[in-house]
């Protein structure tokens, strides 16, 4: 009796870990890079605002500065969103992630766009290519948030899964 329950214990234990060990690898870690590289993509579009406003205030030591952190952004983003890209791996349909892939990119031109207007002394124009920048980053953002619930509940569906074996060791250790 006292082999059968150890041997149940330790059943029980490796399989736990193993399942939180994938919770860990396969869905946390992309979903806190998913969530990272969406910051970055909204602390673009604050610098890109920004840009824009000190233009038209006519401050060129900001505007230099909100083009360098747009710039920091930018490469924090590529960072995240590369990690997550690995991270996630094949369990990602490629279409999923060129489609993600070509928004962003639309978006970022629209970005550059929206900054170089300002800089060239069209803030008004830039204006009102931000107001088409921001209805672009609200669509990428609920992309981002669609990919964010299909992998969380990927995600619980395996901790429910640790927790109903966890639950059936316990029930026949304690039997």
């Amino acid at each position: 009796l006292v082999a059968f329950v150890g041997g149940q214990a330790i059943w029980g234990l490796r399989a736990v870990t193993t399942l939180g060990d994938e919770l860990y690898e396969k869905h946390a870690i992309p979903l806190a890079r998913l969530q990272a590289a969406n910051t970055q993509l909204k602390e673009m579009a604050r610098m890109t605002r920004n840009v824009v406003l000190d233009s038209v205030f006519r401050n060129p030591k900001s505007v230099v500065e909100w083009i360098a952190g747009f710039d920091h952004f930018r490469a924090r983003f590529d960072h995240e969103f590369a990690e997550y890209n690995k991270a996630i791996g094949a369990r990602q349909t490629p279409s999923e992630i060129a489609k993600a892939e070509r928004m962003i990119e639309q978006l970022r031109n629209q970005q550059r766009r929206v900054i170089a207007l300002a800089v060239g002394g069209h803030p008004a124009v830039a204006n009102a290519e931000l107001t088409d920048a921001r209805a672009l980053g609200a669509v990428v953002d609920k992309e981002f948030e669609a990919i964010f619930k299909r992998q969380f509940a990927a995600m619980k569906a395996s901790s429910d899964q640790s927790t109903a074996v966890h639950q059936r060791t316990r029930s026949s250790i304690v039997v």
